[in-house]
């Protein structure tokens, strides 16, 4: 289990550093504590943080209509 406020405080950086949701940097910074994926079908968000250390923990599931 992961402590949430430390996440929290974290995404809350990342959202205003990006200028990105919270909720997606929460998901993002919970996938970087955890070592793992976040798998978003939110193609600006992942763009917005390629450039970022964080890509890496980042995968792309665009949405096909």
């Amino acid at each position: 289990m992961l402590p949430i406020r430390p996440a929290a405080e974290w995404a809350w950086q990342l959202a205003l550093d990006h200028a990105q949701s919270f909720h997606d940097c929460l998901y993002l910074a919970m996938a970087v504590m955890a070592d793992g994926l976040f798998a978003t079908a939110d193609v600006r968000f992942w763009k917005a943080m390629q450039p970022t250390i964080y890509a890496k923990h980042l995968l792309c599931i665009p949405h096909r209509a």
